[in-house]
């Protein structure tokens, strides 16, 4: 693909119902969270019984022997919150008109029943012993059919919307295009008091205004929460640094923007846990965020570290 025809597209869907965060999902994100909190244990009866409720039809995606379009999802030790995650991508699935559309769940390293509740749900399950969401997601891509024209990437702490996967595909079957992504919404799995119910309210408006207007001036930044790629060319260049347990996903989005164009459909959202954000703290993670962008925007270059602290709350 030539380097002449670089782009950072911005693209507005209005009227194709690529509904930002309708009331499916907020339902099902409060659904689940009530379900956890009566329920923990990942193979209690209420869990099982939700796990049977909501993968038709990922266990039909399972079946497909030469899918176009492959879901990529790595997990570490998210029994708890990867139920809701593919309770999301089997609504999405049952959107996809396409009905080519294939999951990969990547089990890394897991000492928890991750691998399990994928399975229950009837998703393809590879194994990564070797601990880092960098190696996570190349073992991932590695693992895909040579059908596969493209890739989409989330993470097991997030609820995609029903036309997720259409918003993407819609735009990567567009000539030159060599990946996507949309905006993120971040919601609390614990309760906030007011303060930090206004504080995360700003992050996330903030966040998602900082990336628009980074791409408008040809400077991108994509989340591995919500992308789309082109996997022929993704493993040309090499795919993810597997060293690196952040950034892994910005570092790969660069690199594939030389050689194509990289559109944002901001209608096309998703919801995923502010555990992290919580865990820093929203001040110290936002000021964080502040200067690894004030930096990028002045040297190009981009906040990537081989080290990652875990924040999960559960």
């Amino acid at each position: 693909m030539p380097n002449d025809r670089n782009k950072r597209l911005i693209v507005n869907s209005k009227g194709l119902d690529y509904t930002s965060t309708s009331m499916k999902e907020i339902e099902l994100w409060k659904s689940y969270q009530d379900l956890h909190q009566k329920h923990p244990r990942s193979d209690s009866e209420s869990k099982v019984n939700f796990y049977n409720q909501n993968s038709e039809f990922i266990k039909r995606s399972a079946k497909i022997n030469f899918p176009d379009l492959t879901i990529i999802v790595p997990a570490y030790n998210e029994a708890n919150f990867l139920p809701r995650t593919l309770a999301g991508i089997n609504l999405a699935l049952s959107s996809d008109e396409n009905r080519n559309t294939s999951l990969i769940v990547v089990n890394n390293a897991s000492d928890d029943d991750t691998k399990d509740v994928a399975l229950a749900f009837g998703a393809q399950v590879i194994d990564e012993p070797k601990k880092g969401i960098g190696r996570a997601r190349q073992t991932g891509l590695e693992s895909t059919k040579n059908s596969v024209k493209h890739i989409l990437t989330t993470d097991a702490d997030t609820l995609v919307t029903h036309n997720w996967i259409e918003g993407h595909r819609r735009y990567l079957e567009f000539e030159n295009t060599v990946f996507t992504y949309g905006n993120i919404k971040f919601i609390a799995d614990t309760k906030l008091n007011l303060h930090e119910q206004c504080l995360l309210f700003f992050y996330t408006q903030s966040a998602n205004l900082v990336h628009t207007i980074k791409n408008k001036m040809g400077i991108y930044i994509a989340g591995a929460a919500n992308a789309g790629f082109n996997r022929e060319l993704a493993m040309l260049i090499g795919g993810y640094n597997i060293k690196l347990s952040k950034g892994e996903d910005t570092d790969l989005m660069h690199r594939l923007a030389k050689h194509g164009s990289a559109i944002k459909n901001p209608d096309n959202m998703v919801i995923t846990s502010a555990r992290r954000i919580l865990g820093r703290g929203i001040l110290t993670h936002g000021l964080s965020r502040l200067k690894e962008n004030i930096n990028h925007s002045f040297t190009g270059e981009v906040s990537v570290s081989e080290k990652y602290d875990d924040y999960r709350i559960n």
